[in-house]
């Protein structure tokens, strides 16, 4: 089973490449509550990917996106 439940990634210089990947790890991590992207270099497309992934993930409670100014 999937048990990662924290991911805290923030202030990396992660861009929409790597962003949108972590879209794709929401979408199937089941036990996944919070996920910190603060302080990145992503931008929309991360975000559309993000907002697309939470339909298929309800475990997610905390999404930090503070800041990003990709």
């Amino acid at each position: 089973p999937n048990c990662v439940e924290r991911v805290l990634v923030w202030n990396n210089r992660l861009t929409d490449k790597s962003g949108t990947k972590f879209a794709r790890f929401v979408a199937t991590s089941s036990g996944l509550e919070q996920l910190d992207l603060s302080n990145n270099q992503i931008g929309d497309a991360t975000h559309l990917a993000l907002a697309d992934s939470l339909r298929y993930n309800s475990s997610l409670r905390r999404l930090d996106l503070w800041s990003d100014d990709g």
